[in-house]
């Protein structure tokens, strides 16, 4: 089964910094192992933050993220190393666009975020010191070597201003990360899901928002145009289905509404036009959010229904602003991605 705790480094590179108003030197060499946050989340994770942009996770106490006791065939357990891994890089993605956009609020120079795919993970030991088990031989040699004097050598990057984040970021950036994984499985309301077995996975969908981010500054303008959509489908029907809760109401304690077979069909068999309407003319969506909405609805199916065979960047960029957007809408949550 999957080791518990997994390190990850930030490419491109970054440094935790404590006062801008000093010279700002990033080949800091044994420094960078200074850990400026460690924490434990209130789903059990702990993540252990180093000055040079390095990250330990331990998910031996999340139940999503770790395979401890899991009993059952060979096959069963390909599948829950899959979702384990699936889990693992849509928590790490989360945290590292938290960071990225914590940096551009904060400094309006934050470099290029980073993807995160699960061979860039690396096995590390319960002392969230030492790698091993890497599947990338680069990552391992970044995590084992004393002082790191390889990585920022270059003279021409050592003063790079758009390579550094703010110290107090990588406490903050947890705390967020927190409020999200507790966000996950919920309504935009906070509430339970309204039909069975149903979750909006906020996770999932900060990890497409990431994927789009990365087609986009990648020049794959079709791919992002698809997954920005998707993410802002994902947040518009979340505000639908907290819309509908409110109007049917629920159980004195809280549970979700029992509905009906006519009630689960008006909000699962609405297509994202009718719903867009609807929540229009309800004074829920504001008309500047329908229209960048309508528009980035038009990019994505004129490409996907064969209208038109080409794509250009502003389309997609577009689309993208609206994907951030309409996660702010349904979150508050201020994700910014500089392409």
């Amino acid at each position: 089964m999957l080791p518990n705790t997994v390190g990850f480094y930030h490419d491109p590179y970054i440094c935790f910094i404590d006062d801008y108003s000093k010279p700002i030197l990033l080949n800091i060499g044994r420094a960078g192992r200074q850990c400026v946050s460690d924490r434990v989340l209130n789903c059990g994770l702990r993540i252990r933050t180093e000055r040079r942009g390095a990250f330990f996770y331990d998910f031996s106490n999340v139940p999503e993220g770790s395979t401890d006791g899991f009993e059952g065939t060979d096959e069963e357990r390909r599948l829950r190393i899959a979702d384990a891994t699936r889990y693992r890089v849509e928590v790490i993605t989360a945290h590292m666009l938290c960071i990225h956009s914590m940096t551009q609020h904060e400094t309006s120079c934050g470099g290029d975020y980073t993807r995160v795919v699960a061979t860039h993970l690396v096995s590390v030991d319960s002392d969230l010191k030492k790698a091993r088990g890497a599947t990338n031989a680069i990552l391992l040699a970044q995590f084992q070597v004393d002082d790191i004097r390889g990585l920022w050598r270059a003279p021409e990057i050592s003063h790079d201003i758009r390579r550094t984040v703010p110290v107090e970021i990588a406490d903050d950036s947890v705390t967020a990360l927190d409020w999200l994984i507790e966000r996950d499985g919920w309504d935009a309301n906070g509430q339970q899901p309204l039909l069975p077995g149903q979750r909006l996975g906020v996770l999932e969908s900060l990890a497409l928002l990431s994927q789009a981010g990365r087609a986009l500054s990648e020049g794959l303008l079709r791919r992002s145009i698809v997954d920005s959509w998707a993410v802002s489908e994902r947040m518009l029907m979340a505000g639908w289905k907290a819309h509908v809760r409110d109007r049917l109401g629920g159980g004195p304690n809280g549970e979700p509404a029992k509905l009906d077979r006519d009630s689960r069909r008006t909000i699962e068999r609405w297509d994202a036009r009718s719903v867009m309407q609807s929540m229009l003319l309800a004074g829920i969506l504001d008309r500047r959010v329908y229209e960048w909405l309508d528009r980035a609805r038009d990019h994505r199916n004129k490409w996907l229904h064969g209208r038109t065979t080409t794509v250009d960047r502003q389309a997609a960029a577009h689309s993208l602003y609206t994907a951030m957007m309409m996660v702010n809408w349904t979150y508050g949550l201020d994700i910014r991605i500089a392409c």
